[in-house]
């Protein structure tokens, strides 16, 4: 768990001491780990799913939308899109996907 925290920028070695990230970085991990939960529940994705690019993936999730026959000026497909993207960008932000 200490790797985990470590390789996110959420704390730091510093000799014997250990050193916690400023309060916004643990909010978005926070927020990430959240995210991450809800958009990829199971680690167990294949291999060539993990593969996709974050526009492919973007791509995925707007068909999905639109099969599912939401209305593209919908404010809840907005709202579920931009949560998307931000797990998206935090992702690549802590674990440089």
């Amino acid at each position: 768990m200490l790797d985990r925290l470590r390789e996110a920028g959420c704390i730091r070695e510093d000799g014997k001491d250990i050193l916690i990230a400023a309060n916004d970085r643990l909010v978005q991990y926070e927020t990430y780990l959240d995210l991450k939960r809800r958009y990829q529940a199971n680690d167990r994705v294949p291999v060539e799913a993990q593969a996709v690019s974050a526009e492919e993936k973007k791509q995925a999730v707007k068909r999905l939308l639109t099969a599912l026959g939401t209305d593209p000026d919908d404010d809840e497909e907005n709202a579920l899109r931009s949560q998307y993207q931000k797990y998206l960008e935090l992702q690549r932000r802590f674990e440089g996907s």
